[in-house]
């Protein structure tokens, strides 16, 4: 069972011209800077049944990914950027990031996303292929007597299949045990009998 996220990342994601596909090094976020609240992430596609006779003789269904719902504490500029294509921009002598308006795809990644459970392995699940969807609102308020109310972005972000174009195998998550930074992302490789 799951006791708790512990640490969340993303490896941006290159599909080329040849179809073929690779990740970067994970990058993680810091705690204070943008660590998680929590996620959600809702299947999509459909279940399929065929009938015959009175009886199911078919059942099958399309894995289309997940719709995920994650907060994070803030709003940061790596985000920013590799998720929506902002970009560093000046404005006269200040420096910050600039939203574009111009119509462009945005960039690809896997997420990572690591929880503790109770059997103290923890688990680690990467979804391979992700796009952010809108960005998250955004809302001020004043602080009354020193206090104020924590405001947390969320984001919309789609989880898709991906195609190994060695094995031509569509893939779209996979859940490891541990809960250790990973250095790399990669195609699973089918393992048979048991045990993994």
């Amino acid at each position: 069972m799951k006791t708790g996220i512990v640490r969340c990342g993303y490896a941006p994601l290159t599909i080329a011209a040849n179809g073929g596909v690779s990740w970067s090094t994970p990058i993680y976020f810091a705690d204070a800077e943008a660590g998680t609240r929590e996620y959600s992430a809702d299947p999509k596609g459909d279940v399929h049944a065929v009938w015959a006779n009175s009886v199911l003789v078919y059942l099958g269904n399309k894995n289309s990914g997940y719709d995920i719902s994650l907060t994070l504490i803030d709003y940061i500029d790596d985000i920013a950027k590799s998720w929506y294509n902002d970009v560093s921009a000046k404005m006269g002598d200040k420096s910050g990031i600039a939203e574009s308006g111009e119509a462009m795809e945005r960039p690809h990644f896997a997420l990572i996303l690591s929880e503790e459970t109770t059997d103290g392995i923890g688990k680690t699940t990467v979804f391979f292929n992700c796009c952010a969807g809108k960005k998250p609102s955004k809302a001020g308020k004043t602080t009354e007597d020193g206090d104020w109310d924590d405001q947390f972005p969320e984001y919309s972000i789609v989880s898709s299949v991906v195609t190994d174009p060695e094995s031509d195998k569509k893939w779209v998550k996979m859940e490891l045990p541990g809960t250790e930074k990973l250095t790399s992302i990669s195609f699973p490789t089918v393992t048979t009998g048991t045990g993994g």
